[in-house]
């Protein structure tokens, strides 16, 4: 299965060990600018759109419930995802401004469901399951159960998107056959142009430059604590952006997600906010110092 994660360890090293056996000419190929790229992959994205329409299955409580099938329509039919309007897309297909690399991105998605219960942040753990497409519709990875993914670690167009929906309710196990079956949960379509995928580093079957198409069920999510500071992580966005590698409060280079002491005053932040042993307070209920930040936040007190 083709993970949605960054490239990681292993294959680093591979690029490595095999760029010693590479010629001059291969190590220094062209790669696209991103601004170059973006307008050919944005032309390509939309004319799927177009010419396409979607159908999605519902069927609560079985494991094709929002399952999507795309068919081929005549451009500028009614029923395609985009509509009639060559110039303006219809409301059910929805945008978002993404600016990565130098370049602003459009992002279009689609918001089949959109759940019931909370929004991952970018620094939680999704519980998802999902299809891959190219535009040709092959499929090049999908998992029908889901699985979990820290969104820290994933390409950029699921940290982007994936927080605009919700999960559902708590999955019920059948007691008959151990099969598990959600609920109400967030669930949608995403369509990501190469430069918030995997751009020139072409994966599996996956071609280099390739706009990509990810039909998603948002099932589950865990709060994560990198720092294990006893704050969760989705807590430590100080300038409430979305963004969490912005935040650093002391300015030492690490963000305060991933940051044991945050205010570097020299006292780990979960002594800061320690009660007793092994008691903590809840994030709302952190002291305040005179300066009005929170005590695991300003030098000012301990």
């Amino acid at each position: 299965m083709i993970r949605i994660f960054k490239v990681g360890f292993i294959f680093i090293m591979s690029l490595v060990i095999f760029s010693c056996n590479k010629s001059e000419d291969t190590v220094n190929a062209y790669v696209v600018p991103f601004a170059e790229q973006y307008p050919v992959d944005n032309a390509a994205i939309e004319t799927f759109l177009k010419s396409h329409s979607i159908t999605p299955v519902n069927n609560p409580g079985f494991s094709d419930d929002q399952d999507v099938t795309f068919t081929s329509v005549t451009a500028g039919d009614a029923s395609s995802i985009w509509g009639s309007d060559p110039l303006n897309p219809k409301p059910s297909l929805l945008s978002i401004p993404v600016t990565s690399n130098g370049v602003d991105y459009k992002v279009y998605y689609i918001s089949l469901r959109q759940g019931t219960n909370e929004n991952p942040t970018r620094v939680d753990s999704a519980f998802v399951s999902y299809k891959g497409r190219l535009l040709n519709e092959t499929v090049f990875d999908q998992a029908e159960n889901p699985v979990w993914f820290p969104l820290d670690n994933v390409i950029q167009g699921w940290k982007e998107i994936l927080p605009k929906f919700k999960t559902g309710d708590p999955g019920v196990i059948n007691p008959l056959d151990g099969t598990v079956s959600y609920s109400n949960f967030g669930a949608g379509v995403m369509f990501l142009p190469s430069g918030l995928g995997y751009y020139n580093g072409g994966v599996g079957s996956i071609p280099s430059y390739s706009p990509l198409i990810f039909s998603f069920k948002l099932k589950g999510l865990n709060y994560v604590d990198h720092d294990r500071d006893h704050i969760d992580s989705r807590y430590e966005d100080a300038n409430g952006n979305g963004i969490f590698t912005d935040d650093d409060t002391d300015g030492d280079g690490r963000p305060d997600y991933l940051d044991i002491d945050d205010d570097a005053d020299g006292i780990p932040t979960k002594t800061e906010i320690r009660i007793s042993n092994g008691v903590f307070y809840d994030f709302a209920n952190i002291p305040l110092c005179t300066d009005g930040k929170k005590k695991h936040l300003s030098a000012t007190c301990h």
